[in-house]
C-alpha cells in the first residue's frame, strides 16, 4: 500500500512501474519455461481510489469522503499551538508517530502532526477512527 500526495483541486500524474515476482522455489520456474509462457498468460490489476482519512467501511464510502474532507473550512494553527506527545494519545502508524494538536480540528477530524513542535513547514494529518490511515491535510491548514 502506498499513498500519493495530491492536494485539493489538483491533478497529479505519476508513472508507476509494477514488477511481478514469480516464486523461484519451483524447479519448473526457470528462464526457458518463463520465455515459453510469456505469450500464454496475463496479469489483471485493479486500482482503487480510496480516501484514507475515513472510518467508513467500503471503498465507495471512502471515495465519497474525499470530497467531504475537502469541503471543511481551512484551519489556522500557530507555531505556539501545543502538540500532545504523551504516549497515551500518540498514534503510531507504519513506524511513524502522529501527535494530536491540542484542541485543533479540521471539520470534525482531530489534527495530528509528526513534529513534537509545530513550525511553519510542519505537515498536518487527520487519522481515520480505526487508526490505520493518516491523510496529509497540510493544504487545508495555515501555520503561522
Amino acid at each position: 500500500k502506498f499513498v500519493l500526495p495530491v492536494g485539493t483541486n489538483q491533478t497529479q500524474y505519476y508513472k508507476i512501474l509494477v514488477r511481478v515476482w514469480l516464486e523461484g522455489e519451483d524447479t519448473t520456474c526457470n528462464n526457458t519455461t518463463f520465455m515459453d509462457l510469456t505469450d500464454k498468460w496475463s496479469v489483471d490489476m485493479k486500482w482503487d481510489l480510496v480516501a484514507t482519512a475515513t472510518a467508513d467501511s467500503g471503498d465507495a464510502a471512502k471515495v465519497a469522503n474525499i470530497t467531504q474532507a475537502n469541503t471543511a473550512a481551512k484551519t489556522a494553527l500557530l507555531t505556539s499551538d501545543t502538540v500532545d506527545t504523551s504516549a497515551a494519545n500518540t498514534k503510531t502508524i507504519s513506524g511513524t508517530a502522529y501527535y494530536p494538536i491540542t484542541g485543533k480540528t479540521l471539520g470534525d477530524k482531530q489534527l495530528y502532526a509528526t513534529d513534537a513542535t509545530l513550525t511553519t513547514s510542519s505537515k498536518v494529518y487527520t487519522i481515520s477512527a480505526d487508526g490505520l490511515y493518516p491523510t496529509n491535510v497540510t493544504n487545508q491548514v495555515t501555520i503561522s
